[in-house]
């Protein structure tokens, strides 16, 4: 029979968080186990458990003062204003303390952020500043990201009212913002967006790139849901956001999908090594069936910056007879001819993703993640073609094609520029979708100009 954490965590692995709240209830009411109640209520304040308040706060009366202690930070955590009266009465009883008193200043000092994702009454002077995050114009947009990424603060009503819209273009241009100013009162409901199937792909993978960004969550577990998504890209960058938190029940479940032995548990191995993650492929290294699992993926599909962050990491456990045997692979690889295009972004998951479709398509990547790399490369030696992001750090790709230009004409060096903004999208002036067709980067084959 399962234990209370077992179910816990099978159902937060699955999303499903309704199937929780009676099972945290009744342990909540009925289980006398210390160590039980304590992760539960940790559980309970992770997820924000607004449901469960009157449950928690009942451990407030308790004379026991590690589970008061936890019952408060959970009610903190919730921050609703339910958990806010349930700690202000308990601050007007005997149980008064300082953790109590903390909590309290602490969910006040939050309640002048109201949540994104609620109706809110939003000014004139908001609904102005989103005009410019939607302007048609390219160079509009960009300046209006930058605006808001240098002034955070007030750019916390525009991202509310962004992320609520239900505009898919303007909800990935404030996921854009989101993941340069990181404000945390988002974050929960970042992840919201992130495993809503409903919306678009390039929605919720910009949600989980906004996610990566975050020094740490503190709900990660429901980002194992990001794993099953239909879009690759997608689970790649689900796979980069649960890289950073790697928790024990994270690196558990997804060692036990692994090991499954399906046809998902393969998916999910190819997924993470095409996702560059470190410390999920090294936790994995004491599996058998991942170690298979990545040797015939290495061997044959991935790419060469997959193939030396393995390496790497072999090296790291000292395994270096099984270094070398993938080192020799990736020279073979570097031996096979292959024409090189450079791709240009400041997005690590971005970066991967086109890493993975320019090797599949026939040709050599060359990533890097700012322009002024990029360009000296290009000088130093005419890549077959050039892919980058629309929107980079501190330039447009569209300023960046022109300093190009300043040296390659059209017909000498093909620039393709990508974007999830699909009403920049704009084949004449070779702006296509992120991320870019297979066919779209195999086409740049019979585009090879002549050698210069």
């Amino acid at each position: 029979m399962k234990t209370y954490a077992e179910r816990i965590q099978e159902h937060l692995a699955h999303g499903e968080l309704k199937k929780i709240v009676p099972l945290m209830r009744h342990i909540l009411s009925n289980e006398t186990d210390p160590d039980i109640l304590a992760a539960t209520l940790k559980t309970a304040g992770e997820l924000a458990m607004d449901t469960l308040v009157d449950d928690i706060a009942e451990f407030i009366l308790y004379n026991d003062a590690d589970l008061k202690a936890l019952a408060v930070k959970a009610l903190e955590k919730t921050a609703s204003g339910k958990a806010l009266d349930r700690l202000r009465k308990a601050a007007a009883t005997s149980k008064r303390d300082r953790n109590i008193l903390d909590a309290i200043q602490r969910i006040q000092a939050k309640s002048s952020f109201a949540s994104p994702l609620e109706k809110t009454a939003f000014s004139d002077d908001v609904d102005d500043r989103i005009r410019k995050l939607r302007s048609r114009v390219i160079k509009e947009r960009f300046q209006a990201v930058l605006q808001f990424a240098k002034n955070n603060g007030s750019a916390l009503p525009v991202l509310q009212k962004s992320l609520a819209s239900g505009i898919p273009n303007l909800m990935v241009t404030a996921l854009h913002i989101v993941s340069r100013t990181l404000p945390e009162t988002l974050a929960d409901d970042v992840l919201a967006l992130a495993n809503d199937k409903t919306l678009p792909a390039p929605v919720r993978f910009a949600a989980y790139e906004a996610l990566e960004a975050f020094p740490c969550l503190e709900s990660a577990d429901l980002v194992l849901k990001g794993l099953e998504d239909p879009s690759p890209q997608v689970r790649m960058a689900a796979a980069r956001v649960l890289d950073k938190n790697p928790g024990d029940h994270i690196r558990a479940t997804v060692k036990d999908r692994i090991e499954s032995g399906t046809r998902q548990g393969a998916q999910l191995a190819e997924t993470l090594l095409d996702a560059h993650t470190r410390n999920l492929t090294d936790y994995l290294m004491i599996s058998d069936t991942f170690f298979y699992m990545a040797s015939n993926h290495l061997s044959t599909r991935a790419s060469f910056s997959a193939l030396e962050n393995y390496i790497a990491i072999l090296h790291g456990r000292n395994l270096k007879s099984t270094a070398g045997k993938y080192q020799d692979i990736l020279l073979e690889k570097n031996g096979a001819g292959r024409h090189r295009i450079l791709a240009v972004s400041s997005s690590g998951i971005r970066l991967a993703v086109y890493d993975k479709l320019i090797y599949q398509s026939g040709f050599r990547p060359v990533l890097f993640d700012t322009c002024q790399k990029a360009f000296e490369s290009i000088m130093e030696k005419r890549p077959l073609a050039v892919i980058s992001d629309l929107f980079l750090h501190d330039i447009t790709g569209v300023d960046f094609t022109r300093e190009i230009r300043e040296i390659y004409p059209p017909n000498t060096l093909p620039v393709i520029l990508c974007t999830m903004q699909q009403d920049f999208v704009n084949p004449d002036q070779a702006i296509a979708p992120f991320p870019p067709e297979p066919a779209r980067i195999k086409d740049l084959e019979h585009q090879r100009p002549a050698p210069r």
